[in-house]
């Protein structure tokens, strides 16, 4: 059967070791950018080729991909423009994973900021030939043309990245099994795993890639960390730790600040506003109550009234940046729920025991005015209650 008609362009034929799969370029209908590589598989020499298949996103971008190689253990070679890389064409090695291709830049010197591609590996030894338009150090002529370069050792440079996370509470330090952690490349490739019994999940990564890795588990505010591949010449395991918040318990936002007897947030608010807005957006799903607490200075209808305009205040800087306010709700709560104190309060003041309830019984007991106005001080307070999520 024909692969394609006479307006498709069918390119670089590469067949493996076995003649069952035949791996190619084209622009066919289907495709994820201007050019992609291809499959077609036959149950015997003698049987027709099959249907084309195209190898998926982890290969094939919106650049070009060219110049398929199949070894006979099954790694297949490619250069690619679409793929992070040093420049130009850069050249690939995919090992099949189960769920696709795990790809990995060539590196260095195989890879130069010029165009570098058509890599043929010998069967059973670490070198081979590929073309490059670099500009030679022994080329007499100062331009850039293709050339053919050898080389040896090709196991060596083709490095091998790992990203390994640990996923724990960020208060009890716990570590978190069955948390899911998805990796987001610059590439395009996702990545979904879930953490093992110590908490960690390790994933196998692309060199020149920028990386978002984000975790997430039911009754936790998703977290996220970013690094790059991009720079490391030798194999390197990137390691980061994960610490997530319970929703469990309110949730305090420190570093809101109001006018004097005011419900106006001030300028020095905004950078703590910003990090519940980014916590919003990184929680897409979660509806939650905005919670404004005061001292007991002033009367009980006073206290909650300013609360509650206060709350409001922090809600509408969320809705003026666009968060649904069908998942968010202001609640004043006065003076009506004193903080009691945990670990990190009483480290940070000496005079102070974990577990205390910063009533007026208590407060009043205290001789000193500075530790008075401190307890007030901790009273004062803007958290957020996860109440429900949103329904699909």
């Amino acid at each position: 059967m024909a692969i394609a008609g006479d307006s498709i362009t069918v390119a670089h034929p590469s067949v493996s070791e076995d003649d069952l799969t035949l791996y190619f370029v084209s622009d066919l209908p289907g495709g994820y950018g201007g050019m992609d590589i291809w499959k077609v598989t036959r149950g015997s020499e003698s049987d027709t080729w099959g249907e084309p298949i195209n190898l998926g996103k982890s290969i094939n971008t919106g650049g070009k991909e060219m110049y398929p190689f199949i070894r006979a253990d099954g790694t297949l070679y490619f250069a690619s423009d679409g793929h992070s890389g040093l420049g130009g064409l850069d050249i690939f090695k995919a090992t099949p994973n189960g769920d696709g291709w795990t790809v990995v830049n060539a590196g260095a010197p195989i890879n130069s900021p010029a165009d570098d591609f058509s890599i043929i590996v010998e069967r059973d030894n670490d070198r081979g030939f590929f073309a490059s338009n670099r500009v030679a150090p022994n080329r007499r002529t100062g331009g850039a043309t293709d050339a053919i370069y050898s080389f040896t050792g090709e196991a060596k440079k083709m490095v091998e990245y790992y990203f390994t996370a640990q996923v724990k509470d960020m208060k009890t330090g716990r570590n978190l099994p069955n948390s899911e952690v998805r990796l987001v490349g610059s590439n395009g490739a996702t990545v979904r795993r879930k953490t093992g019994d110590d908490g960690t999940v390790e994933f196998r990564v692309n060199a020149a890639t920028d990386y978002l890795a984000v975790s997430s588990l039911k009754g936790y505010l998703n977290q996220k960390t970013r690094f790059s591949t991009t720079g490391w010449a030798d194999d390197h395991n990137f390691r980061d730790t994960l610490f997530m918040v319970s929703t469990d318990k309110p949730i305090e936002i420190p570093n809101i600040f109001f006018d004097f007897a005011k419900a106006t947030l001030t300028d020095n608010s905004r950078a703590a506003l910003d990090s519940l807005l980014m916590i919003m957006n990184d929680n897409p799903t979660l509806v939650i109550e905005l919670r404004a607490h005061t001292d007991s200075r002033g009367s009980d209808e006073s206290n909650y009234l300013m609360s509650q305009q206060r709350a409001q205040a922090v809600v509408d800087y969320l809705i003026d940046h666009a968060i649904d306010p069908g998942r968010i709700d202001a609640v004043g709560m006065g003076e009506s729920q004193p903080r009691v104190t945990d670990a990190g309060i009483a480290q940070r003041y000496p005079f102070l025991k974990a577990n205390t309830r910063l009533d007026d019984k208590f407060i009043n007991s205290l001789k000193n005015e500075e530790e008075q106005e401190i307890c007030h001080a901790l009273n004062r307070r803007i958290e957020f209650q996860v109440i429900g999520v949103l329904s699909d």
